[in-house]
């Protein structure tokens, strides 16, 4: 009887324990990670980038594992808009995530922004703003070795879904330069 008895104690402190971890994982979900979200995405791409960010509102739900932001704007270092968009969703697939593969479901884009610029060298912005702020990784001494934690992960993409924005290209790679818009898609 006593044996019976300690076993579900156990079985309690077992299931009191796990229902604990489950409301921490859910309130560090809905609460703490877009908190952290909110300020490191700024920081990120101002250090990778070089860019000025600002983000209105980010959220992430834990249990569907779907993330979302709200009116992000950023400049670049010759304070010019370079992105924006009033809304962005994206609804992360766990399984392929599990598997080592970055999965999008969906991919939801409401009024974006973004000035692409084909630079004189036949370079582009993004490229020129990534490698005037990140270091060059240290090359492998053979170059046929390689290391798998720098390989860039492998992508997933089910849908995505842009809606309204402008898209503005510029080309400065000739004498004169020449500037595109596309605008308005559904």
């Amino acid at each position: 009887m006593a044996a019976s008895r300690r076993a579900n104690r156990l079985i309690g402190y077992l299931t009191m324990g796990l229902l604990v971890l489950i409301a921490l994982y859910v309130l560090a979900g809905f609460l703490l990670v877009p908190w952290w979200l909110e300020r490191a995405l700024p920081d990120q791409l101002a250090e990778r980038m070089g860019w000025q960010v600002e983000v209105n509102d980010v959220s992430f739900n834990p249990l569907t594992f779907t993330v979302g932001a709200e009116g992000l704007s950023a400049q670049d270092s010759d304070d010019a808009k370079v992105l924006s968009f009033e809304r962005l969703a994206l609804d992360l697939n766990l399984v392929q995530l599990v598997s080592g593969t970055v999965g999008f479901e969906a991919i939801e884009l409401q009024e974006p922004f973004v000035r692409l610029d084909l630079l004189e060298d036949y370079s582009v912005n993004f490229v020129r703003d990534w490698q005037r702020n990140s270091p060059a990784p240290d090359q492998p001494a053979d170059p046929g070795e390689t290391d798998d934690e720098s390989a860039l992960p492998r992508l997933y993409f089910g849908q995505i879904s842009i809606n309204g924005g402008e898209l503005l290209f510029r080309d400065f790679s000739k004498a004169e330069p020449a500037e595109f818009r596309i605008s308005r898609w559904t």
